[in-house]
């Protein structure tokens, strides 16, 4: 009997001892996917915001693939229009002319791409 209760207290202490192993290894899986699921959420909102992004430029070239609108954007942005047609140009802070330069620059490129394709 008393083999028995002895037998009995060993598979017990290993039982505890087993399930305090798993515990242990069960948080440090845990504490390992951490940067993995910071990881995963960060990369979870930059799908978010092209996904925004995207929306965004499908709403644009829906805008664009009216002849009108381009018309009016061209006239707008680049300030080209038909033969003998005028325009008023009002004049802006330094500051404004540069960044309008460069942007400009960029939109006639695309509006350009749009057009040839």
């Amino acid at each position: 009997m008393r083999k028995k209760d002895a037998l009995i207290d060993k598979i017990l202490l290993l039982q505890i001892i087993l399930f305090f192993i798993l515990i242990f290894l069960g948080y440090k899986a845990l504490e390992k996917n951490k940067p993995i699921k910071k990881e995963f959420n960060f990369l979870k909102s930059q799908i978010e915001n092209i996904k925004k992004e995207n929306k965004e430029i499908e709403e644009k070239i829906e805008y664009l693939s009216s002849d009108y609108n381009l018309e009016k954007e061209i006239k707008k942005n680049l300030g080209l229009g038909y033969e003998g047609e005028s325009f008023l140009i009002f004049p802006e802070a330094k500051i404004n002319q540069d960044k309008n330069k460069e942007n400009n620059f960029f939109k006639f490129k695309k509006l350009i791409e749009k057009i040839i394709k």
